[in-house]
């Protein structure tokens, strides 16, 4: 009995060992990949993803065949297949094993099984010579990998839309067109799965490599004479669109909308910073230098176009601003950069154009901001200053004159040591211009060292009963910065040097 159950149990052990060795191995699995990996692996699938929908492997020479083997007859219906250079690939099993390389099974078998594009003829791997063309629309993509668990990672690609057009317009008031511009910017996304499958790290769903999707929600085409001249519908963008619409906005398609930007920064500064990283990191900026400008915008809108009290507002925005992504910082960075490179620029020309000679030992005396107390270390003017009223948001104004020369200026209530000048006004000689013109001085002489001088008629009553005025006013209009000749009887009677954005604080 004892041997019985002896031979028993090692007849049930050796079924065992052996019921063991039958059983197939546990599965190895491939070792997790890195972003990089990944990235990588997603470009080499895209390669052959194009083979299959946007253009074929490139051909050797050669007569055509049909898929049978046999000369190509373009009296019948099938397709001239060419054979596929042998530095890319040789046999169809080459292209199958790069295929199913990159695809799940059933991904690989969609794309085998359903093109005409290849054929085994003869042992060798042949083409038809022929693409689709490319997308008008698309400018360029971008990648971006993102784990999801142990098994699976998702990649997204951004395709940027970029295609400039023109189209007929009617001129108002007559039967002929002009042509006005259009454009389509923005971008669309698609994401792609990546996961572990029993072959490995392989795709379950791809797309071309410029499968721009035009009818995404983050795509627009803009009409910008309508969008402008017509509806004025910019003011109803989103924060992209916007953006967006300045990518190709030129000239005056571009002045109020890039205003509504520096207002909505304002308003919303974190949202708008998200906006503006967006594009920069976009591939707009390879082909748009201007990219640059419109990112850092703000900036440039705050020291051209703010009043003072507004520009102090800008700077608390740019000192609050909490940015989220190294991206967003660097974008508040460029802002800022933007904005003291204006605001000194617009000292500088304040400077060397608008002011007045006050004297030896004192220089010039200019429009702009005037940094410590009054009188600034000009020696000869009034010991105290004239109150002139409180503006809207409580700035004091104040007023002295001297030598000829009266000057108004303001200073923001919680302010003690900076003041900004917004008029100055001589009536008599002896205080001349950056460029020697005083009181005096003939209409011709006012020509001479201000050439781009423009005559405006009278219009009511002038000061001092001018006849005309010559208007210099080197930074357009919407600088708002002039010097006004006022002349009575071919001379010079009196000389305006103003800020017009500024004055009107205190409600000039």
């Amino acid at each position: 009995m004892r041997r019985q159950m002896m031979f028993l149990f090692i007849s049930a052990l050796v079924l065992a060992l052996l019921s063991g060795c039958g059983q197939a191995p546990a599965q190895m699995q491939d070792p997790q990949p890195t972003e990089a990996e990944v990235l990588a692996a997603y470009d080499q699938a895209a390669e052959v993803y194009d083979w299959f929908d946007l253009c074929s492997l490139p051909i050797a020479g050669g007569e055509p065949l049909e898929e049978d083997g046999t000369p190509y007859d373009p009296n019948n219906d099938g397709f001239p297949y060419y054979p596929v250079e042998d530095n890319v690939l040789k046999t169809y099993a080459d292209l199958e094993t790069r295929v199913r390389a990159c695809f799940s099974p059933a991904l690989a078998d969609s794309l085998l099984n359903n093109t005409i594009n290849y054929r085994d003829i003869n042992g060798r791997l042949y083409s038809i010579d022929g693409a689709r063309g490319g997308n008008l629309y698309f400018l360029d993509k971008t990648a971006a990998a993102e784990q999801v668990d142990g098994n699976h990672w998702t990649v997204t690609i951004t395709f940027w839309a970029d295609f400039e057009d023109s189209v007929q317009t009617p001129i108002p008031g007559t039967t002929d067109t002009t042509l006005t511009p259009v454009a389509t910017t923005g971008y669309s996304k698609t994401v792609l799965d990546y996961e572990q499958t029993p072959e490995g790290w392989r795709f379950t769903n791809f797309c071309p490599s410029d499968g721009l999707d035009l009818d995404a929600d983050t795509v627009f085409t803009f009409d910008y004479e309508q969008a402008f001249s017509g509806t004025l519908s910019y003011q109803d963008y989103s924060d992209w669109q916007l953006a967006c619409y300045l990518i190709h906005a030129d000239g005056g398609y571009a002045e109020a909308p890039s205003d509504l930007l520096l207002h909505r920064f304002l308003e919303r500064p974190e949202d708008i910073l998200k906006v503006l990283a967006l594009l920069d990191g976009a591939p707009y900026k390879n082909i748009y230098p201007h990219i640059d400008g419109i990112v850092a915008g703000p900036g440039y809108a705050a020291a051209n176009w703010l009043y003072f009290d507004e520009q102090m507002e800008f700077l608390s925005v740019l000192d609050n601003c909490r940015p989220e992504a190294a991206g967003e910082q660097a974008v508040l960075d460029k802002i800022q950069t933007a904005y003291e490179t204006a605001a000194e620029d617009q000292r500088v020309f304040a400077s060397s154009q608008f002011s007045f000679y006050v004297g030896a030992g004192s220089g010039m005396l200019c429009l702009g901001q005037m940094e410590g107390a009054y009188p600034w270390g000009y020696t000869d003017f009034p010991e105290t200053p004239q109150p002139a009223g409180r503006g809207d948001n409580g700035e004091i104004g104040y007023s002295f004159s001297c030598r000829g020369m009266s000057v108004d200026y303001f200073m923001l209530p919680d302010e003690t040591d900076s003041a900004y000048i917004f008029r100055m006004t001589a009536t008599q000689p002896g205080v001349p211009t950056d460029a020697g013109i005083e009181v005096g001085d003939t209409a011709e002489d006012v020509q001479a060292a201000y050439p781009d001088a423009v005559v405006m008629g009278a219009v009511g009553e002038w000061e001092m009963g001018a006849d005309y005025a010559l208007i210099y006013e080197p930074g357009g209009w919407a600088f708002c910065k002039h010097i006004a000749f006022f002349i009575k009887n071919g001379v010079v009677v009196e000389i305006e040097i103003e800020d017009l954005m500024d004055g009107r604080l205190l409600g000039d």
